[in-house]
């Protein structure tokens, strides 16, 4: 039977625990750890990695990375490229890893990395390009597990979007209006960031 969406509850079936029932993060070395280059559901910027080396540097790695299991051994990196990197350019060996089983629901996997992406970046740092794309993944992957009686969704399903990505519902009303909207030659000037994310708004009306 169908459980009400709670994705606190989804992430602790999908996560191995400890004896105490706290989430386990494991150390993974760096070099066991694939970078998922095609991941087609992995729409964050991979920018600033300076920056953030120098943030780790100084007060150290505030959220772990998410890794699958492998079943030919070695993991696969789901959610924490930028996080990887810096590490990597700090000569850093292994990584605190949160570690999902190889045999993890796609759908789920999905909902998981950008709500894991989006905590390791305080609940933003998404423009509206990546907010739009973002909630197109969420929305499919929670219409899948609702078709297959994994949770219940009632009410809007924007909401559940939103809560996925720490955002408002305004927020990605307006973040689709400008991926609807927005005409193919605009739509190269917002990606390119000629143009921001209200002009585009506006531009989509």
């Amino acid at each position: 039977m169908a459980k009400k969406f709670n994705l606190a509850e989804l992430m602790g079936e999908a996560v191995s625990k400890s004896d105490t029932g706290e989430m386990q993060v494991e150390q993974i070395p760096l070099a066991e750890i694939e970078e998922n280059e095609n991941n087609e559901n992995n729409s964050y910027t991979q920018n600033d990695i300076d920056e953030l080396a120098e943030s780790i540097k100084v007060i150290g790695l505030q959220q772990p990375l998410v890794v699958r299991r492998k079943t030919e051994g070695g993991y696969l990196l789901l959610a924490g490229h930028r996080r990887r990197n810096a590490l990597a350019l700090l000569d850093r060996k292994t990584a605190p890893c949160i570690v999902l089983d190889a045999d993890l629901d796609p759908s789920l996997q999905v909902l998981i990395l950008h709500w894991t992406n989006t905590m390791a970046r305080g609940g933003a740092g998404l423009t509206a390009e990546y907010t739009g794309q973002a909630a197109k993944e969420i929305e499919a992957a929670l219409k899948d597990l609702q078709a297959r009686s994994v949770v219940e969704l009632p009410g809007k399903l924007r909401s559940y979007v939103a809560e996925v990505l720490k955002t408002s519902e305004s927020q990605i009303a307006r973040a689709k209006a400008i991926d609807n909207g927005l005409t193919e030659a605009w739509q190269g000037d917002f990606k390119c960031h000629r143009i921001n994310d209200s002009a585009a708004y506006e531009l989509s009306q």
